[in-house]
């Protein structure tokens, strides 16, 4: 059976996607806080706990239905000396059908430990089968800066 082909059309970092209505496939969400730029008070200390939610619009392309599985990781893109920081958050899988061209969800990241101030990048990795491993591979990404408030 082929597996299930998409694209990502959307995946926007936000700070709340609550339902609008009963939760379910077909109810819309409301994002909150959309935007490239998150300013901190202008006291806070890092590292930095903040918690995104990070919403994705699938659109089935081909294939046959099932699931699809997915992480998130977070990169620190302005680390001083270019010391790499990551983080990794599993989401869980993803239904995609024939039956349902387009699949919405929203993922709930964090608290993330941010270490400082600058520009940070998500990216959605889905996990594909190969024939000498499981690999993910990078589908979308995002990105934000992080700030202290003047």
């Amino acid at each position: 059976m082929p597996r299930p082909k998409f694209v990502v059309r959307h995946f926007i970092a936000c700070l709340a996607a609550p339902w609008e209505g009963t939760p379910g496939p077909d109810t819309f969400r409301t994002l909150e806080s959309v935007g490239y730029f998150h300013q901190i008070p202008p006291d806070t200390e890092f590292p930095a706990e903040l918690r995104f939610w990070l919403y994705t619009r699938f659109f089935w392309t081909g294939g046959g239905d099932g699931d699809r599985t997915f992480a998130i990781e977070v990169h620190w893109l302005d680390a001083p000396s270019g010391q790499p920081w990551s983080a990794r958050f599993l989401t869980g899988r993803v239904r995609i059908t024939a039956g349902r061209a387009v699949t919405s969800t929203a993922w709930p990241i964090g608290p993330i430990l941010f270490p400082g101030e600058g520009r940070y990048e998500f990216r959605l990795l889905c996990r594909t089968r190969r024939p000498w491993g499981d690999e993910d591979r990078e589908v979308a990404s995002e990105f934000i800066r992080i700030e202290r408030a003047s």
